[in-house]
């Protein structure tokens, strides 16, 4: 794979002496981002600029000959086009690629075409710095994630063991102490979290406090409830839930999903 300095010789992106003082060719910028689908976002959004603002039009990779077609590692590449009333035209490439520090980098390359003439797009100056300013009122705006919450149901697999196996490779969790409450069929529920809060954080929920009609009775009863049980009545001492036990609610930012979804596999 091309990354670094490699790709930004690859697009023509490192000016040479001849070219320091001419129009810029193409320019990159690191995502803000640790989610590709926030990055592909983004993408999406100087695209979204481009044809609004410079008038440009969406096309497709046999409407010209595109620098970035060649080039396998970039993903989601969008190719964008303008002509001009001279018979020439601009073009205009997005794409981005994946470090390999695993982070998410952005590439623009532009160029002008009249003809057998090729020149650096003069767009491309304006275009970097309102792409910048973006990029960087999108960080900004990143610190507050979009949560939301997904309630999962455990098949064969206990909520506490799940949590232990969570717990053990980083996963925050929120668990519960309980202490008796004013009445016998009462409880007082403390949380207590493992770790610092970083989505997603999977909570434990807590169980009905009777899943069964066959659960033993409480000790010290009545001389009543005793002969019930003789005579084959079953005692209904604490509430009985219809709901399915062993449930786990999943905290997740929605504007990053994948950190979600490979939870989900690992819970699968």
């Amino acid at each position: 794979m091309i990354f670094g300095v490699g790709l930004l010789a690859a697009l023509g992106l490192l000016p040479t002496q001849a070219s320091a003082q001419q129009a810029i060719q193409g320019f990159s910028i690191a995502s803000p981002f640790n989610s590709e689908n926030r990055t592909r976002r983004l993408l999406n959004t100087f695209a979204l600029d481009a044809l609004l603002t410079y008038d440009y039009e969406e096309s497709d990779s046999s409407a010209a000959v595109w620098k970035t077609s060649a080039i396998p590692d970039l993903r989601d590449k969008r190719y964008l086009i303008k002509k001009d009333s001279l018979g020439g035209y601009r073009t205009l490439e997005l794409a981005y690629t994946v470090t390999s520090g695993g982070a998410y980098q952005i590439y623009v390359h532009g160029r002008a075409i009249n003809g057998p003439t090729i020149t650096a797009n003069p767009d491309l100056t304006s275009f970097k710095s309102r792409s910048e300013y973006t990029a960087n009122q999108e960080k900004n705006s990143s610190a507050t994630p979009d949560l939301d919450y997904q309630i999962y149901r455990l098949s064969y697999l206990q909520a506490d063991r799940a949590l232990a196996l969570l717990k053990t490779i980083g996963y925050t969790t929120v668990e519960y102490s309980m202490s008796a409450g004013e009445t016998a069929n009462d409880r007082i529920y403390s949380t207590f979290m493992s770790g610092q809060w970083k989505l997603p954080v999977v909570i434990k929920l807590i169980d009905a406090t009777k899943s069964s009609l066959m659960d033993p009775p409480p000790t010290g009863g009545f001389q009543q409830a005793r002969q019930a049980t003789d005579l084959g009545g079953t005692f209904l001492h604490q509430q009985t839930s219809g709901e399915p036990q062993q449930r786990l609610m999943i905290a997740y930012d929605r504007n990053a999903p994948e950190p979600m979804q490979d939870l989900l596999n690992l819970l699968r």
